[in-house]
């Protein structure tokens, strides 16, 4: 399965692409960011991003689908000052992104900036593989996502 974060302007775009690249379009979540998120005074507040959904092939869903239905919009705040990256995310919203199918058990992240998906996949139990092309995002999440491992020992009292 694919999901690719968007916002209004490339919405239309992003979706075209995902259907000339042979992938099976399945729609668009939005994510609700909070009311206190890019004001615009005369417009629209710019709070909402989109994710849209695709397969590469057939998705079993309804009754006899594994796993459960889920609401048809994510509610994350962002917190800018806790952001390490422009176009950072909530480890909560990556965490419920990731979990949408069971059997995706296996999540690549080609932008992964500062590893908040690779966080998202320890917290969830998913095997995760990321790809940064600036250095310095790389090791904040190879950072972020090594802290996030649960300990190999853990000292106990005698």
């Amino acid at each position: 399965g694919l999901a690719c974060f968007i916002d209004w302007r490339n919405l239309a775009s992003v979706i075209d692409a995902l259907q000339v690249a042979g992938w099976v379009y399945r729609g668009i979540t939005p994510w609700y960011k909070g009311s206190d998120q890019r004001p615009v005074k005369g417009w629209f507040r710019r709070n909402i991003e989109y994710i849209v959904w695709g397969t590469c092939g057939p998705l079993l869903t309804g009754p006899r689908a594994d796993g459960e239905c889920l609401d048809g919009m994510f509610f994350h705040r962002v917190n800018g000052a806790k952001k390490l990256h422009q176009t950072g995310k909530p480890v909560e919203l990556l965490a419920d992104v990731v979990s949408v199918r069971n059997e995706w058990q296996t999540i690549l992240d080609p932008f992964m900036g500062s590893g908040t998906t690779g966080v998202a996949c320890v917290q969830t139990g998913r095997n995760f593989i990321g790809i940064e092309i600036d250095e310095g995002y790389f090791n904040i999440a190879k950072q972020r996502i090594e802290q996030a491992q649960p300990p190999l020992f853990v000292e106990t009292a005698s």
